[in-house]
């Protein structure tokens, strides 16, 4: 991607189909002033998924959003890796990443942010956040900060869970059953993602998918 001054660009990538297949991707981006990128990364199948990002905020005033979001079971990985570099002052960037994973999948993510000195007033959140429903299932969390100036706001923050029972719980005592229950969980963990994405059609084509897969989904549809 390559966004002139104040140009915007969105980017959904989706990762479906087989659970065997192997995928590598790479997406480099390159920003000028004012200009603002959004893009969405959604891993659902694969046996070995990894993500690259390498964006490089070359302007002042730019806007960088890097949101991912994945689910994955038995045997299968997605890793995604992001490098942020801030080169010129007043830019935002945030990555946003959260998963949910069970058998004994495994996730990392690893992001970067780079800000060069001289890039001062730049502000950048990266945030990673999982739910494990097995001892099985393992998330790594790889959350890095390069500063090169005083004068920024840069923070990281990476969670990993389980379902919370006393909501399933809760949920449960108003009629909803027990694998509906924590579905619904898991969708309204996910959908956070989902709701940012501006294809409506795109949108309910993934959240169908989605609850195909899960147990009780159909309950949930009629909600």
């Amino acid at each position: 991607i390559v966004a002139n001054e104040t140009s915007t660009v969105t980017l959904v990538r989706a990762i479906r189909g087989s659970k065997k297949a192997y995928q590598l991707g790479q997406l480099h981006v390159k920003q000028k002033d004012s200009s603002e990128v959004q893009t969405h990364t959604i891993t659902l199948a694969g046996k070995l998924s990894r993500n690259e990002v390498f964006a490089y905020l070359d302007g002042e005033h730019i806007e960088s959003n890097f949101d991912g979001m994945y689910m994955l079971g038995d045997s299968q990985h997605v890793d995604n890796h992001l490098r942020i570099e801030h080169n010129k002052p007043r830019c935002n960037s945030r990555e946003f990443y959260k998963g949910i994973l069970d058998g004994n999948a495994k996730s990392i993510f690893t992001g970067r942010i780079y800000v060069k000195e001289g890039a001062v007033e730049t502000d950048a959140k990266q945030t990673n956040q999982n739910i494990l429903l097995s001892d099985d299932a393992n998330a790594i969390s790889r959350p890095q900060l390069e500063i090169y100036n005083d004068d920024v706001a840069c923070t990281h923050g990476a969670t990993t869970g389980e379902i919370d029972d006393e909501a399933k719980l809760y949920l449960q005592s108003r009629g909803i059953p027990a694998d509906a229950a924590k579905t619904l969980l898991m969708y309204a963990f996910l959908n956070e993602s989902l709701e940012d994405l501006a294809d409506d059609e795109f949108r309910k084509t993934l959240t169908d998918e989605l609850l195909s897969t899960m147990p009780g989904g159909d309950f949930i549809r009629t909600l």
